[in-house]
């Protein structure tokens, strides 16, 4: 049986010309391969590097995952996808892909890969390069000296896929957040009509989706440039099947008599609609509601608490901060579907033409901001949002009060379980101010799986937690015992 692996690498923090979007592409193609093209998550090496986690050796990671796969890889069984988002260039002779720590010739990164001797191959190249003000990306096909005829008739299949030819630019854009090419290659995985009557969708149909949508896109400024040799049908994605998601308990024990003398509770669920969605989100905020009660059941007498539907609803100096600390987090990688979470560019005004503003639309006039600022927005009211936050106030100054929640949200590929705890501080009349937020980020893809590994989740904040209480507390006594021994 065929087990497929993949390399996928995206590129952002480049020296000169840093990209936006390649580390996004990348790890939304690990995404769409595990969770439509039977690819497990442990056979994907995804190698990215951008300004949260740099990391310059691109290439010896890429013979740490070649060397990786040959332990299991069985030649001639396996399959192999390789990507690559980052920027490229051609000297006039060969084409190149640009890592941190050297320029690698397309070619020889083909024959790496090649080297596992594969029964399916296929390489994506959205490789890019900056171009005065528009960040661009640009590929060149491989020469004839590099060996596209070898690979080809070393395998059953080989497909290449690259995102223009030599004389040609190729953006990747702020509105879609990805490279053109690998937007329409994740599109096409969603396009019901590409798939045949067995519900099958080959590399091939990919291949040419994407190379006639990028076309009309760019008004034919980018033409994709496609390689392949397919023997036989290599099903590269097995299509969905219709929905169905419902709740009910059924019997799974009987006492001699037949009578039923235990239920369980059983969850019927194929695909990533509404529904399935909004079940998972009810999955989720109950787990996370049910394991900080467990946490705060026990342990803190003398501690007051106090319940709040969401972090707008905290009477604390800070809640603003820890929004702020929501969103950029789903602004990131970790993408809110529906415009749920998400940063709003907030205009600004001089202070005198503010004076203005009534004079202005009298005469029909709209004012003109001097700049921007980003904004935390939460639609807390959105069924793809749910939300819990505990303050917990000491009576007793020699320990710390503190706030734990949590948060949960669908976003792009699936759902998003991220709890938080924070210290509360003395401002010198109340324990009012948040400060030291530590959050965390658990992720889940929507399938079937994911209803039972959402209740196993081991969450480390509540370890961490006590450990921070008791740190506090230690500093807390610290600072008391301080100040009492001071004479005037």
């Amino acid at each position: 049986m065929e087990r497929r692996y993949a390399i996928i690498i995206g590129i952002n923090d480049y020296e000169n010309g840093p990209l936006d979007f390649c580390v996004n592409d990348a790890v939304a193609i690990k995404a769409l391969l595990t969770d439509r093209a039977n690819f497990a998550a442990d056979d994907i090496y995804l190698i990215s590097s951008d300004s949260d986690g740099s990391l310059k050796d691109i290439t010896g990671k890429l013979f740490e995952a070649i060397g990786k796969i040959q332990q299991t890889f069985i030649k001639k069984q396996d399959s192999i996808f390789f990507y690559f988002a980052g920027h490229g260039f051609s000297d006039g002779t060969s084409s190149y892909l640009v890592f941190h720590d050297s320029k690698y010739s397309i070619p020889d990164a083909f024959k790496i890969v090649n080297s596992l001797d594969p029964r399916m191959q296929f390489y994506v190249i959205d490789a890019c390069e900056s171009g005065s003000k528009t960040l661009t990306r640009r590929v060149t096909e491989v020469d004839a000296s590099g060996g596209i005829d070898e690979l080809i008739a070393s395998s059953s299949g080989t497909l290449f896929l690259y995102a223009c030819q030599s004389t040609e630019l190729a953006r990747e854009e702020e509105s879609i957040e990805h490279g053109i090419m690998t937007h329409y290659f994740i599109e096409s995985v969603e396009s019901e009509g590409l798939y045949d009557q067995d519900g099958i969708l080959t590399p091939g149909r990919i291949q040419e989706y994407v190379a006639k949508k990028v076309a009309l896109h760019s008004s034919f400024a980018q033409l994709p440039v496609i390689e392949n040799r397919v023997v036989g049908y290599y099903p590269f994605i097995a299509k969905r099947a219709s929905v169905e998601v419902g709740v009910h308990e059924v019997a799974n024990a009987t006492d001699t008599a037949g009578a039923v003398v235990s239920t369980r509770r059983e969850i019927s669920f194929v695909a990533p609609n509404r529904d399935s969605r909004e079940e998972l989100q009810r999955i989720s905020i109950e787990f996370l509601r049910n394991s900080i009660d467990s946490f705060l059941g026990t342990g803190f007498e003398g501690f007051t608490r106090s319940d709040f539907q969401n972090c707008d609803e905290i009477n604390l100096y800070g809640s603003d901060n820890l929004k702020t600390r929501i969103v950029q987090d789903a602004e990131g990688k970790l993408k809110s579907i529906n415009r749920v979470v998400y940063m709003k560019k907030e205009p600004i005004y001089d202070p005198y033409q503010t004076m203005l503003n009534p004079m202005l639309s009298v005469l029909g006039k709209r004012p003109k901001p001097t700049g921007y600022r980003d904004v935390p927005e939460i639609d807390f009211d959105n069924p793809f949002f749910d939300s819990v936050d505990v303050v917990m106030k000491s009576a007793d100054i020699w320990k710390v009060s503190f706030g734990i929640g949590a948060v949960t949200y669908q976003a792009k590929w699936g759902g998003v379980i991220s709890p938080y705890f924070y210290k509360v501080d003395w401002d010198g009349e109340e324990n009012n101010l948040i400060s030291t937020i530590k959050k965390y980020n658990y992720t889940y893809l929507v399938e079937v799986e994911s209803i039972a590994e959402i209740p196993r989740l081991h969450l480390q904040i509540f370890g961490d937690l006590a450990k921070s209480l008791a740190d506090w507390n230690r500093e807390r006594a610290d600072e008391l015992k301080e100040f009492k021994i001071k004479k005037t």
